[in-house]
């Protein structure tokens, strides 16, 4: 089973991404934080159509946590014993807010609760259903595992405020073969978080002598944020945490064996490597010592976090600030499991690498005599954008986008050296004889000899736009916006970045999340442009 938690600021705007990310990934559970809607604004449907059981606990357009589940879903509350209220102003009523959700996951398949659990604030059951990088965004996922199972994991945000997907990984029968990092798109997202999951080991008080897992307890939980350290939220920070201590304690007590997962937005740095400067936090929250004293005591109850022996990145990034392609971050997604659970987790990962794996996606496009000639410079930073804009005639969405891909071309792969390395690594894969790899090397030397500058330049260009296509259409399977942008000035370009001669400039491509509904390009329908076996084709 793979567990995974992921902070979306606002589920309905990032629907199609979170199923994405689920189907992709093999995802068993989520836990989702900052939902932002009640139960009957929650999109249900989409989530159903997936097979998933969703347990939904918001009150308002605020806060907001839900638990996914496609392997059972049961025993679902909407708060843990002695839950503090909070009182939001003056004259106002205390609130127990929609932080915290418990449920048990992990049973056989189809074992738990059917339909979707839809659970409000007291008002009962209820159904119902341009690219700007400073405004958009993706983050990291993680993932860990134990048991049977490993594989990769791999989550996006999808605007500001959102958090890297983290997961865990729980297999059956205690036997684990193996764990495997996950990662997402990378210099492309903004901000997401994601932690840890596990798998069975077979302690007591699982099912049976035959491996069967016992379910977990999870919690999905958006910790309060606190505010200022002058602030009343944050001593009701402080006291949701004791509370909750207090009564992971009392579980644990009466159920040492009991597997239980606390995972989510914890919105507090333990140490000081969580933070990119903590100079820039002197008198904040987050840092604070009894905050982290408070996120530290769940060790006094038997807690174990699981992510931190695997993963060291960080969970969350400003992207209003630029701070995404700085790298100044925080880590403050965390999962907490009990000793049952952490025997069974067997890896961990935080995933901001998501841009990488869609370029090695687009990298399985075809070349001429897979040559691969692409290479790709990435643009992230905000002080090299802003030299970059003029160059590209002002367009915005050098600025904005997550990161900017320059596509160049290099011409040494139609060289002999980059050709002999391409046919010997096929030859030793297996692809073909030693013989077929030294015909098929000097059919491609030769053949490139051939051709002068010109009709080099355009086989580069020719190559590089199968990437190209291939790179957008990945993206957009992501989830992802991408901009082609030919407009800009070559030379201007190549003296700003210092290109080698041996590079041809290509395109740039912007990649990024939308910051609002954009329009779709009008394209002439298939049957308007084709002919079927014989010329002329419809005008």
């Amino acid at each position: 089973m793979r567990l995974a938690t992921w902070n979306v600021n606002s589920v309905r705007t990032r629907t199609e991404r979170v199923i994405r990310f689920l189907e992709r990934q093999d995802i068993d559970v989520l836990a989702i934080q900052e939902t932002k809607c009640r139960p009957e604004q929650f999109p249900y449907l989409p989530f159903e159509a997936a097979g998933y059981e969703v347990a939904v606990h918001g009150l308002d357009q605020w806060n907001g946590v839900a638990i996914a589940s496609r392997v059972g879903l049961s025993d679902v509350v909407t708060s843990f014993p002695g839950q503090p209220a909070w009182v939001a102003g003056q004259g106002k009523e205390p609130v127990v807010e929609a932080r915290a959700l418990g449920a048990t996951v992990g049973g056989a398949s189809g074992t738990g609760t059917t339909g979707v659990a839809r659970i409000g604030g007291g008002a009962g059951i209820s159904g119902g259903a341009g690219i700007s990088g400073g405004a958009g965004g993706t983050g990291p996922a993680g993932d860990t595992r134990t048991g049977e199972d490993s594989g990769t994991a791999t989550g996006t945000g999808s605007t500001r405020n959102t958090r890297p997907a983290t997961g865990t990984e729980d297999g059956g029968g205690g036997s684990a073969k193996g764990s495997e990092s996950a990662t997402t798109p990378t210099d492309t997202a903004r901000d997401g978080r994601a932690t840890a999951g596990s798998g069975d080991s077979g302690t007591a008080g699982d099912a049976t002598a035959t491996g069967v897992p016992r379910p977990v307890r999870l919690w999905s939980l958006y910790v309060p944020n606190g505010r200022e350290l002058t602030h009343p939220h944050y001593t009701y920070k402080l006291e949701w945490l004791a509370r909750l201590r207090d009564a992971v304690g009392s579980w644990l007590e009466a159920d040492p064996d009991l597997p239980l997962a606390l995972v989510g937005d914890w919105n507090v740095a333990p140490r000081d490597e969580d933070v990119w400067d903590v100079s820039a936090f002197a008198g904040a929250t987050h840092v604070s010592a009894p905050e982290r004293e408070a996120f530290a005591a769940f060790e006094s109850v038997g807690m174990s976090e699981v992510t931190r022996p695997h993963v060291t990145n960080y969970t969350f990034w400003d992207y209003q600030r630029l701070r995404f392609p700085r790298n100044e971050g925080m880590r403050i997604d965390f999962a907490y499991a009990s000793p049952a659970l952490a025997a069974r987790v067997v890896g961990a990962a935080i995933d901001r690498d998501e841009l990488t794996r869609l370029l090695n996606a687009a990298c399985r496009a075809p070349s001429g005599n897979n040559a691969q000639p692409w290479r790709f410079l990435i643009i992230t930073e905000a002080a090299l954008r802003e030299k970059l804009l003029p160059v590209a005639y002002n367009q915005q969405q050098i600025l904005t986008a997550s990161a900017i891909v320059l596509l160049l071309a290099d011409r040494r792969a139609y060289q002999r050296d980059n050709l002999a390395r391409i046919h010997q690594e096929g030859f030793e894969n297996g692809c073909f004889s030693a013989e077929v790899r030294d015909f098929l090397t000097e059919a491609a030397v030769g053949f490139y000899a051939s051709l002068d500058n010109a009709e080099t330049d355009k086989a580069l260009m020719l190559d590089c736009g199968l990437w190209a296509m291939s790179f957008m259409l990945a993206a957009e399977d992501a989830g992802w916006n991408t901009v082609p942008m030919s407009g800009y000035q070559p030379a201007a370009l190549r003296e700003l970045l210092a290109l080698p001669p041996h590079y041809l400039d290509v395109m740039l491509i912007a990649i990024g999340k939308g910051s609002k509904e954009g329009h779709r390009s009008l394209r002439r329908p298939a049957e308007s442009l084709v002919g079927w076996n014989a010329l002329p084709m419809p005008d």
